[in-house]
């Protein structure tokens, strides 16, 4: 099996983790390229409320792998999550979109075989951007994808697209478990309010 021309990883920390633990003990062909890996803010998992989505600052994941790269323009807070609205699934798929362009912008035409990283959430936005059928995944698990790109001109190029975000809503005290989600108590209202996290 060829080993990975090149590394896109989310910045949330398990998949900053996953990415490490997967490939920075191979014993790797000589040829073969090195891994070290471009963290991408468009790579990570669906924004939502839930603290899970919030990553950490740019300081935290260059202190946890420093040989890494982060992407230019990477915040060192995270701006996207604010406990409050929430990405919708064809936001995300736009934001998705918009990291496939710059890996391929990044890559050489000799990189045929590229690694992501992410979440399951993030990973089924790619495979919706890509026109793939839809694919759970289990953690840990992979999926190969065969795609052919083809760069063209600006002169066509469609007008960026923006996809409004929701707003959700959140207990104000510990919810309870349904047949369907976590639903708030009976008596704690959902509130829009934002979270006090302690980031």
């Amino acid at each position: 099996m060829h080993t990975p021309d090149a590394y896109f990883v989310s910045p949330l920390t398990r998949a900053l983790r996953t990415a490490n633990i997967t490939f920075s003990d191979l014993n790797l062909p000589k040829k073969a390229a090195a891994f070290r890996p471009l963290v991408m803010e468009g790579l990570r998992e669906g924004i939502s409320l839930h603290t899970c989505d919030h990553r950490r600052s740019r300081s935290y994941i260059k202190g946890l792998f420093p040989g890494w790269e982060i992407e230019e323009g990477f915040s060192e807070e995270d701006k996207l999550w604010n406990g409050v609205t929430g990405e919708t699934s064809a936001a995300q798929d736009v934001r998705s979109k918009d990291a496939l362009d710059e890996m391929f912008e990044r890559t050489d035409t000799k990189d045929l075989f590229v690694s992501v990283t992410a979440h399951s959430g993030e990973i089924a936005s790619l495979l919706r951007v890509l026109g793939h059928r839809a694919f759970s995944l289990k953690t840990g698990a992979v999926i190969p994808v065969l795609v052919k790109a083809k760069k063209s001109s600006n002169k066509y190029a469609p007008e960026p697209t923006t996809v409004s975000w929701t707003t959700s809503a959140h207990c104000t005290a510990p919810p309870v478990t349904s047949v369907t989600a976590c639903v708030c108590a009976s008596s704690a209202a959902p509130v829009t309010t934002p979270l006090a996290t302690g980031f």
